[in-house]
């Protein structure tokens, strides 16, 4: 009897410690066996240095442990409905302003149907209502690259839960955006009074999927900033349905 008693309070304490080690330890669900998102990272369009940027957050994403990324370059095609079937969520740095019907509504559906969409910076200018309907915003003028700082509004939510505020070096765009649909993680302050405070990253659902706006990103060096990277990878996890739990750091050189 003594040791049946024995082996239960083992086997409980091997329980317990399994489950402090998941909450504890930001290495324990990179190496466990959840499933990897399959992303599309689609960078397109002449404005910005989509090919730099592509380079930056494909790097990030997969160093990041959790995704199975599929880069595309230039072909705004890959957002028609039939290619977009592999897929658990689109990460979007467009800049070529505009979609065709059949793109657009690939995208509208994929996210309808349960999947997800981080539009990053500039994806937001895509001159297009039913574009500016479907993301919640549309960039309407830009202000000049400068340091600024950006506040965490949202400490609760899986995408920023932690974070402190930071300051960044970036583009700020003035946006129009839909308040009563969507929920505001980080905030940018405006650089004067007449400029009012933008949203730095929100999120809102879409039909069954969900949709994460991230702000910042004009180029390779804002790409490769930690508090982007995270907002990335968290955003990206969220809008896809996956828990959103750290990997394992490096180990060190």
């Amino acid at each position: 009897m003594r040791g049946s008693i024995q082996k239960v309070v083992i086997l409980l304490g091997a329980a317990i410690a399994a489950t402090a080690c998941l909450v504890l330890c930001p290495g324990f669900a990179a190496e466990s066996k959840l499933p990897k998102a399959k992303a599309l990272l689609l960078v397109a369009g002449p404005i910005h240095d989509h090919k730099e940027v592509g380079k930056v957050v494909e790097e990030t994403l997969k160093e990041y442990g959790r995704f199975d990324v599929t880069k595309v370059e230039g072909d705004v095609n890959a957002l028609l409905a039939e290619k977009l079937k592999p897929y658990d969520v689109i990460i979007y740095f467009n800049t070529s302003f505009k979609l065709t019907d059949q793109q657009r509504e690939g995208a509208i559906e994929f996210v309808a149907k349960g999947k997800g969409l981080v539009v990053v910076h500039s994806g937001a200018d895509t001159t297009d209502k039913q574009w500016e309907d479907f993301i919640g915003c549309r960039s309407i003028c830009r202000e000049l690259r400068r340091k600024h700082s950006v506040e965490i509004r949202d400490k609760n939510h899986p995408i920023t839960a932690g974070m402190d505020n930071f300051e960044i070096e970036d583009q700020d765009f003035g946006m129009r955006f839909d308040i009563e649909r969507v929920t505001i993680l980080a905030i940018s302050p405006g650089k004067d009074i007449y400029t009012p405070p933008m949203p730095a990253a929100y999120t809102m659902n879409s039909g069954e999927g969900r949709i994460v706006y991230i702000g910042f990103g004009h180029d390779a060096k804002v790409c490769s900033d930690p508090n982007f990277k995270k907002l990335l990878c968290r955003g990206a996890l969220w809008s896809a349905g996956q828990p959103s739990l750290e990997p394992a750091p490096k180990p060190a050189q």
